[in-house]
C-alpha cells in the first residue's frame, strides 16, 4: 500500500478533501491531476505548471495553490493546505470546483427568493444558496425553489444551501442562532417535513405567533416524545407531559415566553405579557423577566439579564434567553423537567 493511501482519504459534500493524518506529502502536478479526476469527475482540463505560494489566513503555514482550467475557459483551484493535525503537521487537498460552477450557473438557474452568497477564502471560492423566511409559506416556497433548481439541467453538483429562519430573538449581540434553519446540500433529497418541524419547534420554544400557522395536531406530533418536551411533576407524584410546550432544541432550556406559559399553568399568574412580565415565587421573591433586558458588555455588544427583587442578575450566557429547568426549580419551587431528564 502506498503512502498516500496509508494517509487516508477524506470526503465532504462541499469541499472534498484528500489528506493525511500525521504525515505530509509533496504533491506535484500529476498528483493534482489525479485528484481533479477523482474528485471532480472530469477528464479534460489543464493544471498550471507550478503552484502559487500563499500565506494562510488561519495559521502561519505556507499553502500552495494550483490553478485548473477547463476547455470552456472555466477556472477553478486546488489548494494544498498545510495545517496542524492535532499531533503533527499535515496537508490536505481541497478544491473549489463545485463552488465555482455554482457561481457561474446561478444567473441561469430558476431562482426568485434564493440568493447566491460567495467569497474568496485562502485562495478558494466558497459559495452557497441562501434563503430567509419568517413564515411557513415562505419556507415552503424556498424548499420548492431548491427542488426546481435541483431539477434544472443547468444545476451543478454539490450545491450547498442555508435557509435561515428569521425570528425576533435569533440574533443577540454577536450570537446568531441557527436552531430553526434548514441547512443541506442538493446531493441529498430535501426533507420538507424535517424543515417544517425545525421551524415549528422554534416557534413553540419562543411561543411565537408563527406557531398558529401549524395545526394543533402538527404541534402535538412534533412536541410529544421530543427530548425537550416539558414535564411537570405534581405534589401527588403525577407527571404532566405538555404536548404544546418544549425547550430549546440545542438544550439551552426554557425560553422566557414558554416560562410565562408554564408559570400561568401552574398557579403563579405572572403579570404582563410573555415578552415582559413580573411574577412572585413561593418564597416571596419577585422576578421581572423581559426579552428587552439587555445591557452593554465589554466583550459583547449586549448582554441578557433579569431582575430579582429589582436587582440585576446576568444570564449565564450573554445571549441566553432561556433558563435551564434546574434554575426554574430553584427559583419557583416546582418540579419541571425536560423529557430527556426523566429517561
Amino acid at each position: 500500500m502506498n503512502r498516500l493511501k496509508k494517509c487516508a482519504a477524506l470526503a465532504a459534500a462541499v469541499s472534498i478533501v484528500i489528506g493525511a493524518a500525521g504525515c505530509t506529502k509533496d504533491y506535484g502536478r500529476n498528483d493534482i491531476s489525479d485528484y481533479v479526476k477523482e474528485t471532480c469527475g472530469i477528464r479534460r482540463f489543464n493544471v498550471s505548471r507550478t503552484s502559487e505560494k500563499i500565506t494562510s489566513d488561519k495559521d502561519e503555514y505556507t499553502d500552495y495553490l494550483w490553478t485548473v482550467t477547463e476547455p470552456d475557459g472555466t477556472v477553478f483551484h486546488v489548494l494544498d493546505d498545510y495545517h496542524w493535525g492535532m499531533e503533527a503537521l499535515v496537508n490536505t487537498l481541497k478544491t473549489d470546483y463545485f463552488d465555482v460552477h455554482l457561481i457561474n450557473a446561478y444567473p441561469q438557474l430558476p431562482h426568485n427568493r434564493l440568493e447566491l452568497e460567495y467569497e474568496l477564502q485562502n485562495g478558494l471560492y466558497w459559495a452557497e444558496l441562501i434563503g430567509s423566511f419568517s413564515s411557513r409559506e415562505q419556507l415552503l416556497d424556498e424548499l420548492q425553489e431548491l427542488e426546481d433548481i435541483h431539477s434544472s439541467n443547468l444545476c451543478p453538483e454539490n450545491v450547498s444551501y442555508d435557509l435561515k429562519f428569521e425570528y425576533p430573538y435569533r440574533v443577540i449581540g454577536e450570537y446568531d442562532s441557527f436552531v430553526g434553519d434548514t441547512i443541506g446540500n442538493l446531493s441529498s433529497p430535501i426533507d420538507r417535513a424535517e424543515a417544517e418541524e425545525k421551524m415549528l419547534l422554534t416557534c413553540v420554544d419562543h411561543q411565537l405567533s408563527c406557531r398558529f400557522e401549524f395545526s394543533d395536531e402538527e404541534i402535538h406530533a412534533a412536541v410529544e416524545g421530543n427530548t425537550h418536551q416539558l414535564v411537570v411533576r405534581t405534589d401527588s407524584g403525577e407527571s404532566i407531559y405538555y404536548d404544546d410546550l418544549c425547550g430549546d432544541q440545542f438544550s439551552y432550556g426554557v425560553s422566557f415566553a414558554t416560562l410565562y406559559e408554564l408559570l400561568e399553568r401552574n398557579g403563579f399568574h405572572p403579570e404582563g405579557t410573555p415578552e415582559h412580565y413580573r411574577v412572585t415565587a413561593k418564597d416571596g421573591t419577585v422576578y421581572e423577566i423581559s426579552y428587552s433586558f439587555r445591557h452593554p458588555l465589554l466583550e459583547h455588544s449586549e448582554g441578557m439579564y433579569y431582575l430579582k427583587n429589582n436587582e440585576i442578575v446576568d444570564m449565564d450566557g450573554y445571549f441566553y434567553t432561556h433558563f435551564h429547568v434546574t434554575e426554574i426549580r430553584e427559583m419557583f419551587g416546582f418540579e419541571v423537567y425536560e423529557r430527556w431528564n426523566l429517561q
